[in-house]
């Protein structure tokens, strides 16, 4: 099916673009299969982003997006997973709705898996700033249940931890910075209302 679409040059088409990602996403497949499956969605990808440069009216839906992710996941290949979570974020303006939590988790959970923690950090902080503002938390039960289960090593625990502290800081300071900002405006507006009254 994927070689038929690539060949009759129906790769934009949403409706069987849709079906083609979903089919392919939908579970893990053995090696040699998996491995093939990625290689036809991957391609399909590329020449659906290649048009999309040209002005192709075809846009990208978080859903479909997601069950290429899916396919990638499946098959443990975090770079080219790591490819659709960046375009989720550099170009969500231009796409329609977003993907599930647990295929974000997913992606989280391989990172883990490859001790990739910039590509963790970067999935964390788009789908809390998307969609999802408790992912944090959810990341966070995921790590720890990975820990739990011997999944990863106690030995990453240290750097784990420092990316969920430090990303806690950073909303304390946004939370802090913005009851700051709100504080002075409210003084302002005050000061105003007391000139005006003399």
């Amino acid at each position: 099916m994927c070689s038929d679409v690539s060949f009759f040059e129906q790769s934009e088409r949403p409706d069987i673009l849709s079906t083609l990602a979903e089919a392919a996403g939908c579970m893990k497949h053995d090696p040699k299969i998996q491995t093939d499956l990625i290689n036809m969605v991957w391609n399909l990808y590329e020449k659906v982003n290649v048009r999309l440069l040209r002005r192709s009216l075809f846009q990208w839906t978080g859903a479909v997006l997601a069950d290429i992710l899916k396919t990638f996941l499946n098959g443990g290949d975090l770079e080219k997973a790591w490819a659709v979570v960046k375009q989720l974020k550099d170009d969500e303006l231009r796409i329609t709705g977003y993907p599930d939590i647990k295929c974000l988790l997913k992606f989280c959970e391989l990172c883990l898996e490859k001790e990739d923690y910039e590509k963790l950090t970067f999935c964390i902080k788009y789908a809390v700033k998307s969609t999802y503002p408790n992912f944090r938390d959810d990341a966070k039960t995921l790590a720890d249940g990975m820990f739990e289960e011997g999944k990863i090593s106690e030995k990453q625990r240290p750097q784990v931890d420092a990316i969920f502290h430090s990303y806690s800081s950073l909303d304390e300071d946004s939370e802090s910075s913005s009851s700051s900002s709100d504080d002075d405006s409210s003084s302002s507006d005050e000061e105003t209302d007391k000139q005006n009254l003399k």
